[in-house]
């Protein structure tokens, strides 16, 4: 819905209030001393002597309907005034993508100074008071701006679109706004991360990179066996079974795929940070990012969190379902974070791979959830731990008043993981350290904290 919003009389004589003249942009830290306070005391002046000289009574009538055409005129083309914002409804990270501005002049005046200002989420640069164009009376002007989609995955948003108008003088200024709000799904942008350990499920049925200890279908050869009824024809070792006089068939290894669980910590007394430089940003774009190219590689994936189960599955049709679904994950309060762990034991396939993504953060569910991380070596062989430090960008972000405080918590949050990592190590599973740093750019540098030796 378009709105008006004029200027208010007690506005200009508000002593505590900034005031600014968009036509010069120059600012009053004292809302007295602006330009209509300034006319109505020259007015007031020459009204005073006025009476003993007429020019200046003259001059200050003059001066009195020369300002109320200014706001007349200021305000007729205020109302005459209607603005369009057509912007798409989706989008992909890091993508630039094109608004237009459709302005409409139905007044009998030409606008000249008039500037707008626009609100959008899913940028990190706003726009800021953008001067447009004259627009000639009776005739229409569109204006194309482009924003970069750096604000983050997910569902964003342009809210109230704001158009300031003033008169030549600068006296009068007119707030025109548009709050028709339009939204935006991005999309996120999966990056190319390192290769982790990742070994074969020894139950798969399907072909896959991995050799197993086991009988299979691959081009290595493990051995010879007499043959039974279901084998393979062409496996059938010709030249043995002539000298046997018993039909001898090789035998090769089990190539196989794998199972991928990731599990996203996503309670809410772990994350810190907003927009693309908090930890949940960074833990959904390096569960997307190890989805992405474990599917690639012809291996099924599940993702758990704190409050969902995104169900095992394969190839480009999952990879579009779990961006849509991690895109939309959001933080939420477990009513039990600490066995987020523990309580998901059930949900994971046998011999499948384990990733496991959180904030590191010194919390009885942080250190509980880790720790229980040693359970799962007994079924998986391998289980690796992601954890996502944001105290360098909060760092940035806090007053220096804060700053101690935090640095100190840091320093004790250090020690702890130091502890944890020194009993995961000794249990086989392997850490990896993923710094927040706004001034860095992706794909993720994953810092190997231990390592395991790697037995096949």
């Amino acid at each position: 819905m378009r709105k008006v919003h004029p200027p208010k009389l007690r506005d200009f004589f508000k002593i505590n209030k900034d005031w600014a003249s968009l036509h010069t942009f120059y600012y009053y830290h004292n809302n007295f001393f602006n330009p209509f306070v300034l006319f109505t005391f020259f007015i007031f002046l020459s009204l005073i002597f006025g009476i003993s000289y007429k020019i200046l009574l003259n001059i200050s009538i003059s001066v009195t309907v020369f300002i109320a055409y200014l706001y007349y005129r200021t305000k007729n083309l205020a109302y005459s005034l209607s603005i369009k914002r057509e912007a798409p409804n989706k989008g992909r990270e890091k993508d630039e993508v094109i608004v237009l501005y459709t302005l409409i002049n139905r007044s009998g005046f030409n606008i000249d100074n008039l500037y707008f200002s626009d609100n959008f989420t899913g940028a990190a640069k706003q726009l800021y008071l953008q001067k447009i164009p004259p627009i000639i009376n009776g005739t229409k002007k569109i204006i194309k701006v482009s924003y970069m989609l750096d604000g983050g995955m997910g569902n964003h948003q342009w809210e109230k679109l704001s158009l300031y108008l003033t008169d030549h003088l600068g006296i009068f200024q007119f707030e025109i706004i548009e709050d028709k709000i339009n939204k935006i799904k991005v999309f996120p942008l999966i990056e190319k991360i390192r290769d982790f350990p990742i070994c074969g499920e020894l139950d798969s049925v399907q072909f896959g990179l991995y050799d197993m200890l086991a009988r299979g279908y691959s081009s290595s050869f493990i051995g010879i066996k007499e043959y039974q009824t279901g084998d393979p024809v062409n496996r059938i070792n010709w030249k043995l079974s002539q000298k046997s006089n018993k039909i001898i068939v090789n035998e090769f290894e089990k190539n196989t795929n794998s199972t991928i669980t990731i599990i996203i910590n996503t309670n809410t007394n772990l994350h810190m940070g907003l927009g693309t430089t908090s930890t949940l940003e960074y833990c959904k774009d390096a569960a997307l990012a190890i989805a992405s190219s474990q599917i690639i590689k012809g291996n099924k994936v599940q993702i758990i969190t704190s409050n969902s189960i995104l169900p095992v599955g394969m190839g480009q049709t999952h990879i579009n379902f779990l961006e849509l679904a991690v895109c939309n994950l959001s933080l939420c309060n477990d009513l039990d974070p600490s066995t987020l762990v523990r309580r998901n034991l059930k949900n994971i396939i046998v011999d499948s791979t384990i990733f496991y993504i959180t904030p590191c953060l010194i919390h009885i569910s942080f250190s509980k959830n880790l720790l229980d991380l040693k359970m799962c070596t007994i079924d998986h062989p391998f289980v690796h731990a992601i954890l996502i430090d944001g105290f360098k960008e909060t760092r940035k972000q806090i007053n220096i008043t804060n700053r101690l405080e935090i640095e100190t918590f840091y320093q004790q949050t250090k020690k702890t993981i130091s502890e944890i990592k020194e009993t995961l190590t000794a249990a086989g599973i392997s850490t990896y350290h993923v710094e927040v740093d706004s001034g860095k750019a992706r794909p993720f540098d994953f810092y190997k904290t231990n390592s395991r030796r790697i037995e096949q």
